[in-house]
């Protein structure tokens, strides 16, 4: 219904779409009954077809600590990475 932005992803994992939305009043259980196309002759609200619907606002803090812990990690592997390769 292009009443909101939307971006797809797909690959080697499970397919996404991100829906951003301004309206405050909007929340994921109301994105999950909104009527979706799914090819030229079926369509299905999002809930019928989606894993999951993650509000990305509500769950902002959680994703910065985790993208926080992942950077933190990848810091003492190259730390020590460093350590086995200046050791002969």
């Amino acid at each position: 219904m292009n009443i909101f932005q939307t971006k797809s992803y797909s690959g080697n994992s499970d397919a996404a779409i991100l829906v951003k939305t301004s309206h405050q009043q909007i929340d994921k259980c109301m994105i999950g009954d909104f009527i979706i196309r799914i090819n030229q002759e079926k369509i299905a609200t999002l809930d019928e077809v989606a894993f999951q619907i993650i509000d990305l606002d509500e769950s902002k803090g959680i994703y910065q600590k985790l993208l926080a812990n992942l950077e933190d990690k990848n810091q003492k592997s190259k730390k020590s990475n460093k350590l086995f390769k200046s050791n002969p």
